[in-house]
Formats: C-alpha cells, sequence, structure tokens
C-alpha cells in the first residue's frame, strides 16, 4: 500500500493496485547506455515512464532534461537529487516512509510536504519467490532498482522496458574524468565509490537471476532495449527503435472522421440509400374510381353497424354471468 504522509506522521492510504492492469511502461534508470537511446520519441510514446534517481539530471547542451518520467523512484536522501523534480505536481514521486521527514534541497519543505508524493512501508525479510508481495510493505534490499519493479507490478505494469539499466560502471576513471593512478583523495573517494557500485550492481545482477522464474509465474516480462547492458544475460532484448515502432502501431490515431456515424463509433463502409416514393390512395383517380371507393366504405360502414346489436348483447351476457358467480361466492 502507498500513503500520503503529513508532517505529524498521519497516514492516508492511496490504493493504486491495478490501476495500470496488464499494460507496460519504461523504467528508466541514469545508467551510462541511456543517452544513446531515441529518448524524445520514447517521451512520446504514451507509455508510462518510470525513472529511478536521477534519471532526470540529464540533460542537454541548453540545460533542457532528455527524459521526464510520470513515476519516479528514489531511496537515498532526498537531498541527493535535483530540485526540479519535489516541486513538479505532474510527477508521482514515490519513496520509503522513512524519508517523511527528510528536506528537499534548497527548500525547508519536507518530502511529505511536497505534491503527489507517496511513501511505503519496506519489508526486507523475503525470499525470491515472495519478492512480489505487497503484505507489510514492499521488498526493500538496498536497491531502488528492485523496490521500483515490485511496485510497478502492484500498480499494475505486466511489461517493463528498461531503459538505461546497465547495472556497471564501464571504466571508473573515464566516467569520473579522472587518472585511475592518481594519488588525490577526491579522486580516490570517486574511485572507491565505483568500486562500491560494482560490487552493488553484481549482486542486483545476481538477485534478478535468481527471481527469473518468480516473475515468469507471476505473468512479468522483463525486458531490455539498452546495449550492452548487463540485463541482456537475464532478460530478452529488444531494440528501442523495434518497440517505438510497434507501440506507435497500437497507439496509432486515425482521427475522428467517421466515429459518429453508428452507435458504437465503429466506423462503417458508407452506403447509397435509394428512396423511392409511390402515390397515396385517390391520386390521379378519375370520378368513377372515386365514385366506387365511396360506395365500398359505405358497405363496409352497414356491416359494422348491423353487428353492434348482436355484440352488445353479448356484452349483456358476459356482465350477468360475472353477476352470478359473485352471487355464489
Amino acid at each position: 500500500m502507498l500513503y500520503r504522509v503529513t508532517t505529524d506522521q498521519r497516514r492516508q492510504a492511496v490504493d493504486m493496485r491495478g490501476l495500470y492492469a496488464g499494460t507496460a511502461c519504461w523504467l528508466a534508470a541514469p545508467g551510462p547506455g541511456l543517452r544513446d537511446l531515441p529518448l524524445q520519441a520514447i517521451q512520446q510514446s504514451r507509455l508510462s515512464i518510470a525513472g529511478i534517481n536521477n534519471v532526470t539530471g540529464n540533460t542537454d547542451a541548453d540545460g533542457v532534461e532528455l527524459l521526464r518520467p510520470n513515476i519516479w523512484f528514489a531511496t537515498d536522501m532526498p537531498g541527493r537529487f535535483v530540485q526540479g523534480i519535489w516541486a513538479d505536481p505532474t510527477i508521482l514521486k514515490i519513496l520509503p516512509v522513512a524519508r517523511t521527514e527528510r528536506l528537499v534541497p534548497y527548500s525547508i519543505d519536507l518530502a511529505c510536504e511536497t505534491p503527489n508524493t507517496l511513501f511505503y512501508d519496506q519489508h526486507i525479510h523475503r525470499e525470491f519467490h515472495d519478492f512480489l508481495s505487497a503484505e507489510d510493505g514492499f521488498t526493500w534490499w538496498r536497491d531502488t532498482l528492485e523496490s521500483a519493479i515490485a511496485i510497478l507490478y502492484w500498480m499494475g505494469f505486466r511489461t517493463i522496458y528498461c531503459a538505461g539499466v546497465t547495472l556497471d560502471v564501464p571504466n571508473p576513471a573515464k566516467v569520473y574524468d579522472i587518472d585511475a593512478w592518481t594519488s588525490d583523495p577526491k579522486s580516490t573517494a570517486h574511485l572507491k565509490r565505483a568500486g562500491t557500485n560494482r560490487m552493488h550492481y553484481h549482486t542486483t545482477w545476481n538477485r534478478l537471476r535468481m527471481m527469473r522464474t518468480t516473475f515468469r509465474i507471476a505473468g512479468l516480462q522483463i525486458v531490455s532495449v539498452t546495449p550492452e547492458s548487463a540485463l541482456n544475460d537475464l532478460f530478452p532484448y529488444q531494440k528501442a527503435e523495434t518497440v517505438l515502432k510497434l507501440l506507435r502501431r497500437r497507439f496509432r490515431n486515425d482521427g475522428t472522421r467517421g466515429l459518429y456515424d453508428t452507435e458504437d463509433g465503429r466506423k462503417t463502409p458508407k452506403t447509397r440509400v435509394e428512396i423511392t416514393t409511390t402515390r397515396a390512395p385517390g391520386m390521379n383517380m378519375g370520378p368513377s374510381d372515386v365514385s366506387a371507393m365511396r360506395k365500398k366504405n359505405d358497405e363496409n360502414l352497414e356491416r359494422l353497424l348491423g353487428k353492434m346489436p348482436e355484440v352488445k348483447r353479448r356484452i349483456q351476457e358476459l356482465r350477468a354471468a360475472q353477476d352470478a358467480l359473485e352471487d355464489d361466492e
């Protein structure tokens, strides 16, 4: 369950279970391969975009974000993420409940005071086969990617396209733009962090490998769209362009012409309706014809009037029989 939490720790449950039933979404991470993907097309693909951590920190030369998610997951301290995401009411922000009273960057607001922000309880003691369970909180193994997958499944998504999820630091010295052999303390700290990240990614990769059966049984499909991602050894890989082509076909817009031609909105081929007219009786009739018609009408009227006494008599008999039955009762 997700919660809206106030500053005095009161909770309001927000049940989003199955809200996106059976649909697909993107799950974007700020990995090295994210910039190589067609991000503008992904942004306009009409699928929900879930992002983790500083995925919004990827910008072009003019400072414009390359990808902006609809749903955003984070587990670290709020101060480590870009300020703009906290004030944006169009982004659903999902964090552990332990972050409710943490300050957001460049503001006096707490995380629980920001718009469209929900929190969840963390459950750390789970086996692989129970990973997708939402009982007593969502699985928390100190990894945002794994928690995001569990929550997205709970929200109803059944296909997750992972973009920028590489689970690797290709070359720490190149990534941090430093000399690997320098003895500078700052550079050494960067290298140490890169080494820690590599160990963490390796652990996450192994856990995902162990949960492939769990995902298959639950009907959850993980698809990697990032070339040279470590996920490609575990899950199917598809080019992002191929996925986007399928999505354009699925969400094509044929316009509104013809949608109001039928009751159910289905377009039907237009058919030509030919209308034929016939003359009403009495038109183009001569005097003799009119006289014959009047005579026939008079005969019919006399025949009906002749039957009236018989009808009246029958009605009187029925009434008398009904009165007799009532007297016997």
